[in-house]
């Protein structure tokens, strides 16, 4: 079965019932509830975080053992759109519609076995069919998202060419992915002075910051120069980020402040916290400055929360489920963020996701095959998927998930030579560096390839 399940803001869980020709709801307090009855069976759902509509994939059978399908969009006054036709009169979906998002822009995109992502705008009006690409043998797309930029994703689940597709919100095809079934180790790099490599921050694929023994944080091109070097005290954290424009990011734990060293050598103070700063993570997407900030309440306790600010001093702060229940048990090291929003940290034993309103999407715990989880550095890809470090000495991996939390495969493991991996990010090629905390080597990898390699 496709897509038959989608969450709302809150976290309520919507689902179809093809059976009793029903969506259903199973609410935070536990309840099942029915929200409405469909004409066809209901195949596949999305839930609108734009204005709250459900948006359904429906199909019924004909004599000949064939099938309608239509999309149909409800709001929550009982209002009901159909569509099923383009301005033609010609049916608009030619299979069953596996899956179902919506863009930014409010286009509704399904994909369909018979080969096809069919794409039309809110008013129903057909735009556009994707049909995959010549230098691929077969195109059978399933799961489809869309991100913050209006890009779409589309997997192509054909064994032969099995791939995710990245297209623009006209279909356009910007690239074509796929993973490696090996991770090709590109290069090395050496941080001068250091025992181990924690946490880094890149600058260019060429540059980037680490820390060494000497309480240094060092500015290092990849040929083992140093550029600058800072003397600020290390955080056994990531406690540094860096902006587009190449400025340094850093928290100072103890003047309980957020700093920056600018490319003209001067370091100026950004922001106070409220709480200790502990890691630090500069948007892409908007400019904001997110941290992991926490206090001590008794010896060995501590409460954590999650704090967003934006250049006009407008802070958000993320600390308690719509339960009221506390997000984050143990401090945690690393933060990031993905292409469609979501914050994530890795602390002892688990990864949290919220949104970016602050509520909980999901929370990863590692594999039953893997002994102990302990997750150390996060980052995500162009993908949205996202890779996280177990630096459990008895099984060190590097895991690969999709943007829902959903365990794709270990993508290093110690068969691959890593010990204790750390430290990780990714550059704008998609090459993965990873540090360890054991080694003074930052290993560069390839795990994708595109269209363009």
């Amino acid at each position: 079965m496709g897509g038959f399940h989608d969450t709302t803001e809150k976290g309520d869980l919507l689902f179809v019932d093809q059976n009793e020709y029903k969506v259903k709801m199973f609410s935070n307090d536990g309840d099942i509830t029915t929200l409405f009855t469909t004409e066809w069976k209901p195949y596949c759902i999305h839930y609108s975080r734009i204005n709250g509509e459900i948006f359904l994939g429906q199909y019924t059978s004909t004599p000949k053992d064939k099938f309608l399908s239509k999309v149909t969009r409800h709001d929550s006054t009982g209002w009901t759109q159909v569509i099923e036709k383009d301005k033609k009169g010609r049916r608009l979906y030619v299979n069953v519609p596996q899956y179902i998002t919506e863009n930014k822009n409010r286009d509704i995109w399904t994909s369909c076995i018979s080969g096809q992502v069919v794409v039309v705008d809110t008013s129903g009006r057909h735009r556009f069919n994707y049909t995959g690409q010549k230098f691929q043998s077969y195109f059978r797309p399933s799961g489809i998202s869309t991100d913050n930029l209006g890009q779409a994703l589309v997997c192509n689940c054909w064994v032969n060419s099995a791939s995710v597709h990245l297209l623009d919100q006209d279909g356009l095809v910007e690239k074509t992915f796929s993973i490696l079934s090996s991770p090709i180790q590109l290069s090395t790099i050496i941080v001068p002075g250091a025992s181990s490599v924690n946490h880094m921050s890149l600058d260019t694929s060429d540059r980037l910051w680490a820390h060494n023994c000497s309480k240094e944080l060092l500015h290092v091109h990849r040929n083992g120069t140093i550029l600058h070097n800072l003397p600020i005290r290390s955080l056994y954290s990531g406690f540094h980020d860096t902006t587009e424009k190449g400025e340094l990011l850093f928290v100072d734990i103890h003047e309980q402040k957020v700093k920056k060293f600018g490319t003209n050598g001067n370091i100026t103070t950004l922001l106070t916290t409220e709480w200790e700063p502990y890691c630090i993570h500069y948007s892409r997407i908007n400019g904001d400055i997110i941290l992991i900030q926490f206090t001590r309440i008794s010896k060995g306790k501590f409460l954590s929360k999650v704090t967003r600010h934006d250049s006009t001093g407008w802070t958000k702060v993320i600390e308690n489920d719509t339960n009221g229940r506390r997000l984050y048990e143990y401090v945690p090291q690393y933060i990031t963020e993905n292409k469609n929003g979501d914050i994530l940290t890795s602390s002892w034993g688990r990864v949290v996701v919220v949104d970016s309103t602050g509520r909980r999407r999901f929370i990863y715990t590692g594999q039953q095959f893997q002994s102990q989880f302990s997750p150390r550095g996060i980052c995500t890809d162009i993908l949205g998927q996202i890779l996280v470090c177990n630096s459990w000495p008895i099984n060190p991996s590097v895991h690969l998930l999709d943007q829902d939390g959903q365990f794709l495969r270990l993508l290093l493991t110690s068969e691959d030579g890593i010990r204790s991996p750390s430290g990780m990010c990714i550059d704008d090629k998609q090459n993965l560096y990873l540090g360890q905390e054991v080694s003074s080597t930052i290993t560069v990898y390839k795990y994708l390839k595109s269209t363009e390699d």
